[in-house]
C-alpha cells in the first residue's frame, strides 16, 4: 500500500466521516474501500467512527501531533464517548488511534450511536448545504446536525434531512461511502429548493450547548463527572445526612416535574420507565451513566442551570456539625452558671437523627436534644438526670426537716421530681429497670449511661432483641422485629449474626407462582402481532427469530429462552414465520438489481450477488439455477 501524499484540509464542524470522503475523492484510487484501506493501511472498518493508524499521517506528511489531536477533538465523537469510559479504556482507545498494530484489538469496529446520543443517519441543513457551497465549492457533513435530538439547524431552523424531499433517495450511502459533493441528490434535484426555515428550538439549542461542553472540556472524565454529580447531589439535599441513602424516587420525580412529561418522551425518554424500581436502583451508578447520558445531562441543567455552570463550579458538600462546636448553655436553674455557655463537650449518637447529650461540669445535669434532619431548638431537650447538685441540695434540705412541696419550691422545681429522687435516700424502692440496672445509678447518671456502665453495648443489644421476639410473639417476622429498634438491631446483625440467625424466626421463602399457559398465551398473542406486520412490510434484511422479539418485553423475552421451559406452541409458530435463506433469496432478487443497475458492472454474475448478498452463497443449487436464469435478463 502507497504512502499518503495528501490529507484535506478539515472545514469548521466538519465530520469525521466527511474527511473520509474527500479525501476518497482526490485520491487516485478508483473506490472509496480501496481509498480507506490505503488510509487505514490494513482492512478499514465497515463503518466509519474514529480515526486509525494517525501515526501514518504524522510520518507521510510530517503533520504537527497537534493536528491529529485537532481532528480527533473537534471533528470527531470521540470527546463524548471519552467522558462514558474508564481513564484506561481512554488510554487504550487513544493508543489504538494511533498506533496500528493496536487498533484492530483496541477500538470498536462502529461508534455507539445510540450511547453517544448520534443519529444513525448522516444528516444535512439545507440551508448550510447552500452556503458551504458557495464558499468552500462543495458541501460536507456537519458534526454538530447529527444528534439525535436535534430536528432543526441551530443556526438556520431548517429541518435536517436525510432523505431528498422531492423523491426520498438517501442522501448517503450506507458506510459513508456515499455523500453529497454538491446541492443536488443522486437523483438530480436541488435540495436547497426545499428549504422552510422555522423558529429555531431554545430547548434543543440548550442541550447542544450542554453537549458542547462536555466535548470541549478536555479534562473532563467519567470519574470527575460522577463525583461532582455525587456532591451536587448531596448539597441539594437528596442524600441521607449519614450518608448511607440516596433520596433517588424523590430526584427522579422532581426531573420530571421540572421539564414536563412532553418535553421527555420528545427526548425519547418516557417518564414512567424512570420511576420503575429497576431504574431507580441503576440510577446515579457511575456505570449507567454511559447508557443514559442524555438524562445526566438534563439531570446537571436541573441542578446547575447549563453544563458549563456545572463543570465550572467548586460547590462543596459537608453536613453542618450537629449542635455546632460549642460551648453549650447549663439550664440548671440552681446552678451558679444558669443559661451560660459552659458545657465543652457533646455525646453525639446517630440514628434515624442526631441526638447529643449535654452535662454540665458544675452542677451535673445531664440533657438530651435531637438534632439532624431535625430543626435545632435549644428551649426543645429531655432532662435525663437533675445532677449532683441538685441531688445534694435536696438531701440537705430533707435533713434539715422540709417536706418535699417545700424543698420543690426551694429547687424551683415540682414535688413530683423531688419525690423520685428523694427515693434512694429515703429507702424507698423505685421502678425496676431491666438489666439489673440500679435505680439510683439511674437517677444520677441517666438510664442510658447506668445501663452503659453495667452492660456492655453487645448485651443490651441482644437484651432488646429478645424483648422485641417476644414483643411480636409470632405475629410477625424479622422486619417487624427490626422496626422495634433498627440501630440495635443492624448492629448486631454487623457483630453478632450467629447469635442473630439463632434466636430470630426463620427467613421466609419467596415462593413466585408463574401460570404457564397464561404467560404461554400471552407471549403468543404478542409474536402473532409483531409477526402479522413483518409479513405485511418486510424488511430488507433476512427475516429471522430475533426480529419477532424486537418488541416484545424483556421478562416475556427471558420466559422464552428459559432452557428449562418448553413452549411447543410459540416455537412452532416462529418455525413457521422465519424466512428461509431460499425464500429470502428470491424477495432480495429486486434489491440485487436495483444496485446493480446502479452499479458500474455490466454483467450480473452469481459471484457478483455472492460477493455483495451473502444470502446467495447459502442457498440451494436450484435457486442458485433460478438467479443465472434471472441475471440474463439485466445485461448492460
Amino acid at each position: 500500500m502507497g504512502n499518503i501524499i495528501y490529507f484535506p484540509s478539515p472545514y469548521p464542524d466538519e465530520d469525521y466521516r466527511s474527511i473520509v470522503y474527500r479525501y476518497y475523492l482526490y485520491s487516485p484510487y478508483p473506490t472509496y474501500a480501496r481509498s480507506l484501506q490505503n488510509l487505514y493501511a490494513e482492512r478499514p472498518p465497515q463503518k466509519v467512527s474514529f480515526p486509525q493508524n494517525l501515526s501514518r499521517l504524522l510520518d507521510d506528511l510530517n503533520v504537527s501531533k497537534s493536528f491529529t489531536e485537532r481532528l480527533i477533538q473537534e471533528h470527531t465523537f470521540y470527546p463524548l464517548l471519552k467522558v462514558l469510559i474508564t481513564q484506561e479504556k481512554h488510554q487504550n482507545y487513544m493508543q489504538g488511534m494511533y498506533d496500528k498494530l493496536a487498533a484492530s484489538a483496541v477500538l470498536p469496529n462502529r461508534m455507539h450511536y445510540a450511547k453517544i446520543l448520534v443519529h444513525p443517519q448522516e444528516r444535512y441543513c439545507p440551508k448550510c448545504v447552500e452556503e458551504d457551497y458557495k464558499r468552500y465549492q462543495t458541501v460536507y457533513l456537519h458534526r454538530s446536525h447529527q444528534f439525535m435530538f436535534l430536528t432543526q439547524c441551530p443556526i438556520h431552523g431548517s429541518i435536517l434531512i436525510h432523505t431528498c424531499p422531492e423523491c426520498d433517495i438517501p442522501l448517503t450511502k450506507e458506510g459513508s461511502s456515499q455523500m453529497l459533493i454538491d446541492q443536488f441528490c443522486p437523483n438530480g434535484h436541488n435540495i436547497t429548493c426545499f428549504d422552510k426555515p422555522m423558529d429555531i428550538k431554545e430547548d434543543e439549542r440548550q442541550l447542544l450547548a450542554d453537549i458542547s461542553a462536555i466535548m470541549d472540556w478536555e479534562t473532563i472524565s467519567l470519574e470527575m463527572l460522577y463525583t461532582k454529580l455525587m456532591v451536587i447531589t448531596g448539597a441539594r439535599g437528596y442524600i441521607h445526612f449519614r450518608g448511607d441513602f440516596i433520596y433517588k424516587k424523590k430526584l427522579l420525580q422532581d426531573l420530571i416535574k421540572y421539564y414536563g412529561t412532553a418535553y421527555l418522551e420528545n427526548l425519547g425518554i418516557i417518564p414512567e420507565q424512570l420511576i420503575q424500581q429497576n431504574s431507580i436502583v441503576q440510577f446515579l451508578q457511575k456505570s449507567n451513566i454511559s447508557s443514559n447520558i442524555l438524562i445526566y445531562i438534563l439531570l446537571i441543567r436541573y441542578f446547575s442551570g447549563s453544563v458549563e455552570n456545572f463543570l465550572m463550579s467548586n460547590e462543596t458538600y459537608a453536613n453542618p456539625v450537629p449542635f455546632g462546636n460549642g460551648p453549650w448553655l447549663c439550664i440548671n436553674t440552681i446552678c451558679t452558671k444558669y443559661n451560660q455557655r459552659v458545657i465543652y463537650s457533646c455525646k453525639r449518637k446517630i440514628h434515624e437523627w442526631v441526638t447529643g447529650t449535654f452535662t454540665c461540669p458544675h452542677c451535673g445535669i445531664t440533657y438530651s436534644r435531637k438534632g439532624y434532619p431535625h430543626k435545632e431548638d435549644e428551649n426543645q431537650y429531655t432532662i435525663d438526670t437533675m445532677g449532683f447538685l441538685f441531688i445534694d441540695k435536696a438531701v440537705q434540705y430533707f435533713e434539715e426537716g422540709m417536706n418535699l412541696q417545700e424543698i420543690a419550691q426551694k429547687l424551683l422545681s415540682n414535688k413530683t421530681t423531688i419525690r423520685k429522687y428523694m427515693q434512694p435516700h429515703r429507702g424507698i424502692q423505685s421502678k425496676v429497670y431491666q438489666g439489673n440496672v440500679e435505680a439510683a445509678k439511674v437517677i444520677e447518671l441517666g438510664y442510658h449511661e447506668a445501663a452503659a456502665a453495667i452492660n456492655p453495648k453487645l448485651e443490651l443489644c441482644k437484651e432488646t432483641i429478645l424483648e422485641a421476639i417476644k414483643f411480636v410473639a409470632g405475629q410477625g417476622g424479622r422486619p417487624e422485629i427490626r422496626k422495634f429498634n433498627m440501630h440495635r438491631y443492624d448492629w448486631l446483625m454487623k457483630h453478632d449474626r450467629a447469635w442473630m440467625e439463632e434466636h430470630l424466626p426463620p427467613r421466609k421463602e419467596f415462593i413466585r407462582k408463574v401460570n404457564r399457559n397464561a404467560r404461554e398465551t400471552e407471549i403468543y398473542s404478542l409474536l402473532k402481532n409483531t409477526i402479522d406486520k413483518v409479513r405485511s412490510n418486510p424488511p430488507r434484511h433476512q427475516i429471522k427469530a430475533s426480529l419477532f422479539f424486537k418488541d416484545i418485553p424483556s421478562n416475556l423475552k427471558s420466559y422464552y429462552y428459559n432452557p428449562q421451559i418448553k413452549l411447543p406452541k410459540i416455537k412452532s409458530l416462529i418455525e413457521q414465520s422465519i424466512e428461509s435463506d431460499d425464500e429470502y433469496a428470491v424477495r432480495v432478487f429486486p434489491q440485487v438489481v436495483e444496485w446493480f443497475q446502479k452499479s458500474r458492472y455490466r454483467r450480473l454474475s452469481l459471484r457478483l450477488a455472492q460477493r455483495h448478498f451473502p444470502v446467495y452463497k447459502r442457498c440451494s443449487k436450484d435457486i442458485k439455477a433460478w438467479f443465472l436464469n434471472e441475471a440474463n435478463k439485466y445485461y448492460k
